[in-house]
């Protein structure tokens, strides 16, 4: 994948001495949003030699990452994919800030597709409720299950005040399937 391509262009040249911290910030200054956050991230795993922990630790400790949350939302993400008790592990060490609903969407937002109720009862535990892009994966994980399932899984939402569009969001995507009875 490109950002494997991404990864692995920015180890070398990390390894080779070729590419600091700030001369990645340098280059990176006219980069839009989600590519800089990508090459950041890229950066960042490549120096921890692809240590999650190292990478996301490394970010924190930066004196020249002014919005660092977006690059470590990206690491995180891919870390709770695969390790999503690690990744929790990591967070519940964190000191309380304002990142920390961010850090808790993301992943829960990346543990939801490997083990729903376990994503979702953390996300609860947390407090995180439908914000910070976690609606969204809670209504891909919920699309076209049964009727029951789809109710079941819902359920923890249902005093949340975007729970209309969550249904919205997880109905059916086959628009000649009969839809669940939620109303």
């Amino acid at each position: 994948s490109s950002a494997d391509a991404a990864s692995n262009s920015a180890l070398a040249a990390v390894r080779s001495g070729q590419l600091n911290e700030k001369a990645l910030f340098d280059s990176l200054s006219q980069v839009p949003g989600q590519q800089r956050d990508a090459a950041l991230a890229a950066f960042y795993r490549a120096e921890a030699a692809g240590d999650p922990e190292s990478a996301l630790q490394r970010i924190a400790q930066s004196a020249l990452i002014e919005d660092q949350v977006e690059a470590a939302k990206i690491i995180l993400g891919d870390w709770a994919r695969d390790f999503p008790l690690q990744a929790v592990d990591w967070l519940t060490r964190l000191p309380p800030g304002s990142n920390h609903t961010e850090l808790v969407a993301a992943i829960a937002s990346a543990w939801i597709y490997n083990d729903t109720k376990a994503a979702i009862a953390f996300a609860q535990q947390q407090g995180l409720g439908l914000r910070h892009g976690f609606m969204q994966a809670v209504a891909d994980a919920a699309a076209n299950r049964s009727e029951s399932e789809f109710l079941d899984l819902l359920q923890p939402y249902k005093n949340d005040p975007q729970y209309g569009q969550l249904l919205v969001l997880g109905l059916p995507r086959d628009p000649f399937a009969e839809p669940a009875a939620v109303f």
